[in-house]
């Protein structure tokens, strides 16, 4: 294997590793965890495999962990970090909160010898009061982790022990930031803002950690205050006159802070609507702001040669982000993964669309979920459960319950227009129920309730997959009609692959000049006279290349755009309203 290195991953600084990792609910009492800590593997009869130094977030199978090596099932993983309270967080509050955002997949942890609780579920984060255990010196952490990756039933999106094709290195351990924070016995955990354009007013719902509070909201212009309120209440709808919109046009956002005798948290919002309505040829589409918008985007599955699962730098998702967008695409489907926080008000702030997978779990049954489809054969009852692999209650509550933090903590970002809870059938159950689950979490969004294939008639979306045969309308029902996968051509360029004598795609191309040729023509004569038929959207099959898969826009290391920007961006400009 070729060892590959983005630009922006090459040298990670203290201060990327430590920077605030929830830019949109920051407070000042903060301590980051991460950098070096010691770990020691053992193996499944209790002897030590490895030990040394590894640096966290970054999972243990990575490079920038310093470690590389896997985490296999019946190992353990343990980590030790000694550290002393920073006066920050000393002055945040009587109560010390230490946040996990991503531990995959069990986890223990422990503090100067007390055990704060165990958590399962590599991608939901989790948080630990801990004050009546610190030290007022040295503190010693300690986290025990396990990992089944793919031998087990939980979620895990693509990674495997064994990658190759479409399935991906693992991703095990500590992968997302560690950190502290001081707050007062009544804080505020989350907050949610949601815009209303006809009425111009907001309504701001709170998770506060006491029924009783009074905050003082100011919302910014700029540096201009334009609404100045106490909140005492956790849902208050509130005016907001002459809004400004926010859209990947115009990326306008508003920001606030709310302030008590104890708290002071900051945050931001855009204010905008995703609704269906009526495009060409009266078929319906996706409305931001009340107006017809076409879903021109990408498949996004955030892999890193040097990090895995972990983006190596604020940097690295920033020219992932841009390139996107230099292109002419205005959406990002986020595949089968949860980014850091980070990522989303990237996309906030420069103004791109998000549609939100949920990684999948269960058992993969490749008759039923690619060999059939691919045959035509995409019609099944998903309360089969033995069938798509879950069988278990345990596990498809489980699911669940990833679901919904992940929503939950997920809507405040205005990029976010959709949610994806399945994917080609790996792992579906229950369709109908999820999505009304969805429904009840979040008004304000699209879903997307199974992406590919196994329809169950629900959702806002008809949303088909197409790498094989010519494209075309998929059939109206009443639903945005949505090609949410397709294209997937290859073009791996030496010295700049994963792998030098595999190669995965759907259709294989030797040069840079007849891959966007191609490129182009899938687009002038497919895409383009499907928009004005009233196709709602197109996800192409991907930005950037991932280990052995070579069919992405870009090439793994991010070295190399295949395609020309301007070119590209020009063509675009025949999918807008």
């Amino acid at each position: 294997m070729t060892r590959l290195s983005t630009k922006t991953g090459l040298i990670v600084s203290e201060s990327e590793l430590t920077s605030y990792p929830r830019p949109a609910l920051k407070r000042k009492s903060y301590q980051s965890l991460n950098g070096s800590w010691s770990f020691v593997l053992f193996d499944e009869k209790n002897n030590i495999k490895a030990e040394g130094e590894i640096i966290v977030p970054f999972a243990i199978e990575s490079r920038l962990s310093k470690v590389e090596l896997p985490l296999l099932p019946n190992e353990t993983l343990i980590y030790t970090l000694k550290f002393e309270l920073n006066e920050s967080v000393k002055k945040g509050g009587p109560l010390t909160l230490l946040h996990f955002e991503a531990v995959d997949y069990k986890a223990s942890v422990f503090l100067n010898g007390h055990h704060l609780g165990d958590h399962q579920g590599g991608y939901t984060p989790f948080t630990f009061e801990i004050s009546k255990y610190l030290h007022d010196g040295d503190n010693t952490l300690i986290v025990k982790v396990s990992d089944p990756t793919d031998t087990g039933l939980q979620e895990r999106g693509k990674q495997t022990l064994k990658p190759g094709g479409m399935w991906y290195t693992a991703s095990s351990g500590i992968y997302g930031s560690v950190w502290l924070e001081g707050v007062a016995s009544t804080y505020i955990k989350d907050y949610f803002i949601q815009s209303d354009l006809l009425n111009q007013t907001i309504r701001l719902d709170l998770d506060v950690s006491s029924p009783t509070f009074n905050y003082l909201l100011t919302v910014y212009r700029g540096n201009e205050p334009v609404l100045v309120r106490y909140i005492k209440k956790q849902s208050t709808t509130l005016p907001l006159e002459k809004p400004i919109e926010w859209s990947p046009d115009n990326p306008f956002l508003y920001t606030f802070t709310l302030e008590s005798k104890e708290d002071e948290v900051s945050g931001y919002f855009g204010f905008r609507s995703i609704r269906v309505g009526l495009g060409h040829k009266n078929k319906p589409v996706m409305y931001l702001n009340n107006k017809p918008y076409f879903i021109n985007g990408l498949l996004d599955q955030g892999y890193w040669p040097e990090s895995l699962l972990t983006p190596p730098s604020k940097a690295a998702l920033k020219k992932d982000i841009l390139a996107a967008k230099n292109y002419g695409f205005n959406t990002l489907r986020k595949h089968l993964k949860f980014e850091p926080q980070m990522f989303y008000y990237l996309c906030d702030v420069l103004g791109m669309l998000v549609i939100q997978d949920m990684p999948n779990g269960g058992i993969y049954n490749f008759r039923v979920m690619s060999l059939n489809p691919t045959l035509r054969i995409r019609r099944y009852d998903d309360s089969k459960y033995k069938t798509f692999g879950r069988a278990q209650t345990s596990n498809r509550l489980e699911f669940i319950e990833m679901m919904e933090v992940n929503i939950k903590r997920l809507k405040k970002h205005p990029s976010i227009i959709a949610w994806c809870p399945f994917n080609e059938g790996w792992g579906q159950f229950d369709a109908k129920e999820i999505t009304q689950i969805i429904r009840d979490l979040d008004l304000s969004r699209l879903i997307d309730s199974t992406s590919g294939w196994f329809d169950q008639g629900v959702g806002d979306f008809n949303s088909v997959h197409e790498y094989f045969l010519p494209l075309k309308m998929p059939r109206e029902d009443g639903r945005i009609a949505f090609i949410s996968e397709f294209g997937g051509y290859s073009l791996p360029l030496e010295f700049h692959r994963f792998n030098e004598k595999k190669e995965y795609g759907y259709k294989k191309f030797s040069t840079l000049a007849d891959f966007e040729a191609a490129f182009i023509k899938l687009y002038q004569n497919k895409v383009i006279p499907l928009f004005y038929e009233g196709l709602g959207g197109v996800i192409y099959t991907q930005l950037s290349d991932v280990e052995e898969e070579t069919n992405g826009l870009l090439t793994y290391d991010r070295q190399i755009a295949k395609l020309d920007y301007e070119t590209i961006n020009e063509l675009f400009e025949k999918l807008k309203y």
